[in-house]
C-alpha cells in the first residue's frame, strides 16, 4: 500500500470513485476531464490517496483549506471532505492510514483545526474528533408567518447584482459567533450566483428604512411525501427587526407550501418568535466535529480573562502525539500566552474534548476553567 497526495492526471480516477459513492454528486462530462486532466492543478485542496500493490487507487480524503472564526480570530484550518473508498476496498484500513498522513500534512500546513461533517460519530472519534455543533431543525406550518407583515422592502437577487450587502449582513450575524467560514469573494460568487429557475435556489434581502441591508434568506423547495416543502438553507440578520421583516416574507407563500423547514442557529429561540408555537416542530441533533491539530495555536485563540492568572492543562492526543503534553496558560491586562511546559498539570482532558472547550461548545465546571473556556454562540452551515 502506498499512500500520497494524487497527481493532476489521477483526479479522474479520484472523481470516478466519487461517483460510485456519492450518488448525489454533479455527474460531469468524463471525456471534458480527459481533456483537460490538469485542469484542478491550481486548486488548494490536498487529496490524500490509497494505492494498492497493483498502483489502484482504493481510497481518497479531500482536506480543504477553510478559515473560521473563533473568539473573534480568523484561523486557518482543514477540513475534511470527499471521503471515498471503492466498494470492493473496504474494510482493510485505508482512511485511518491515509489519516494518518493528512492530519500532520494539515498541522505542517499552519492549519490549526480541523473540521468534519461525519458519516460516524464513532469512527472519527478515533482520530480525535469530537462533536461541536448541534442541528436545532425546525419545522413550522407555513401560515405561522402571517403573524409577521410582508416586507415591501425586499428584493430578489439576480446574477451580477452587489454582493456586499450580503457580506455586510455575514459578516454582522458571524462576528460574535463562533465556527462561521470567513468567506472570500469567490465564495459569495458561488453561493449567490445559481440560477434560481434551473436550480430552484432562491435568494431575498431586506434593507431597512435607512437603505441598509437588514437580513436575507437563501431558501429551496424540496418534496416529501407528496408535502411541498419551503428548506430555508440560509438566514442571518443584522438586527432581530431584519429577521422578522424577512420572516414576512414566507407568509405569502402558503399556496405552494405546506411548512418552512431550517436548521436555525443554535441560539435562536424559534418558539418565542411566534405567538402560538404549539404547532412548530423541534429537534436538535449533531452535525459537524472538530479537532485540534496545533494545540498551541488553538489554545492562543482563546479570549484572556480579566486580571491575572496562569493554569496548566495536560492533553492526551492518541492519533497524534505530537499534541500530548501539558499546555502552560497565562493571561495578564488583557494578554494571553501558551507555551508547551515539562511541568504537573492542573487538570487533564482529551484533545477531542479541549477542541469543544476552545470552540465553547462545552463549559467545564471548574471555575478556574469556566472563566477560559465559556459558551459561546456557534454557527457552522458550511458543507464540506
Amino acid at each position: 500500500m502506498e499512500i500520497r497526495l494524487i497527481r493532476p492526471k489521477e483526479y479522474i480516477k479520484y472523481d470516478a470513485i466519487c461517483k460510485m459513492v456519492f450518488f448525489d454528486m454533479e455527474r460531469r462530462d468524463i471525456g471534458a476531464i480527459l481533456q483537460d486532466p490538469y485542469a484542478h492543478e491550481n486548486d488548494d485542496n490536498e487529496i490524500w490517496a490509497a494505492f494498492d500493490y497493483k498502483g489502484k487507487m482504493c481510497s481518497a480524503v479531500t482536506v480543504t483549506p477553510v478559515t473560521l472564526r473563533i473568539n473573534g480570530h480568523d484561523v486557518p484550518s482543514g477540513a475534511i471532505a470527499g471521503v471515498v473508498t471503492r466498494p470492493e476496498s473496504r474494510g482493510r484500513g485505508y482512511i485511518g492510514h491515509i489519516m494518518r498522513y493528512a492530519v500532520p500534512s494539515m498541522l505542517a500546513n499552519g492549519q490549526i483545526f480541523s473540521l468534519v461533517y461525519p458519516f460516524s460519530f464513532r469512527y472519527y472519534r478515533k482520530f480525535g474528533y469530537e462533536i461541536c455543533y448541534p442541528y436545532q431543525q425546525v419545522t413550522i406550518p407555513i401560515e405561522m408567518f402571517n403573524h409577521y407583515p410582508y416586507p415591501s422592502q425586499t428584493e430578489a437577487f439576480s446574477k451580477g447584482d452587489d454582493v456586499a450587502p450580503f457580506v455586510d449582513v455575514y459578516e454582522s450575524f458571524t462576528r460574535e459567533r463562533n465556527l462561521p467560514v470567513v468567506r472570500s469573494k469567490e465564495d459569495w460568487t458561488r453561493i449567490l450566483n445559481r440560477d434560481p429557475y434551473m436550480d430552484l435556489h432562491f435568494t431575498y434581502l431586506h434593507y431597512d428604512s435607512a437603505g441598509r441591508a437588514d437580513a436575507y434568506v437563501f431558501y429551496t423547495p424540496i418534496k416529501e411525501n407528496d408535502v411541498h416543502i419551503l428548506q430555508i438553507e440560509e438566514c442571518c440578520w443584522r438586527t432581530i427587526y431584519g429577521l422578522h421583516r424577512i420572516l414576512g416574507l414566507f407568509g405569502k407563500l402558503s399556496s405552494e407550501y405546506e411548512s418552512v423547514r431550517w436548521n436555525a442557529p443554535n441560539d435562536l429561540d424559534i418558539h418565542a418568535l411566534f405567538p402560538d408555537p404549539y404547532g412548530i416542530a423541534w429537534h436538535s441533533q449533531p452535525a459537524g466535529m472538530i479537532r485540534l491539530v496545533d494545540v498551541v495555536g488553538a489554545l492562543s485563540q482563546l479570549s484572556a480573562p480579566e486580571g491575572s492568572g496562569s493554569v496548566s492543562i495536560g492533553v492526551t492526543d492518541d492519533f497524534l502525539p505530537e499534541n500530548t503534553g501539558t499546555y502552560q496558560i497565562k493571561w495578564e491586562n488583557g494578554n494571553l500566552s501558551v507555551s508547551q511546559q515539562e511541568l504537573k498539570a492542573d487538570f487533564e482532558t482529551t484533545v477531542g474534548t479541549l477542541a469543544q472547550r476552545v470552540t465553547g461548545y462545552a463549559t467545564p465546571q471548574e471555575a478556574k476553567l469556566e472563566q477560559l473556556f465559556p459558551n459561546k454562540h456557534l454557527y457552522m452551515m458550511e458543507r464540506f
